[in-house]
Formats: C-alpha cells, sequence, structure tokens
C-alpha cells in the first residue's frame, strides 16, 4: 500500500505502509480525533 503525496497537483513523493497511511489518517479520523467537527464534515455526517 502507498500514500502518494501531492503539491499543487504535482505528484511530488511515495511513501510505502500501511502503518504510516493509519497514522496519517488517524490524525483526522480516529476515535480521539483532533477535530471532531473536521471528523464528522470528512465522513459526510
Amino acid at each position: 500500500m502507498k500514500t502518494y503525496v501531492f503539491i499543487n497537483d504535482k505528484l511530488t513523493g511515495e511513501i510505502d505502509g500501511l502503518d504510516f497511511r493509519r497514522a496519517l489518517f488517524g490524525i483526522w479520523l480516529e476515535e480521539k480525533a483532533v477535530d471532531r467537527t473536521l471528523k464528522k464534515r470528512l465522513l459526510g455526517l
């Protein structure tokens, strides 16, 4: 599994591994999310 990094619509890097992806998206989507309002908006709630 890869996470692709874009800056201004240009691919600037790729990061391998599911662990990184989980950590990155967990910032916004885990139970103790940093911003609960943003979490709800990202999930369409």
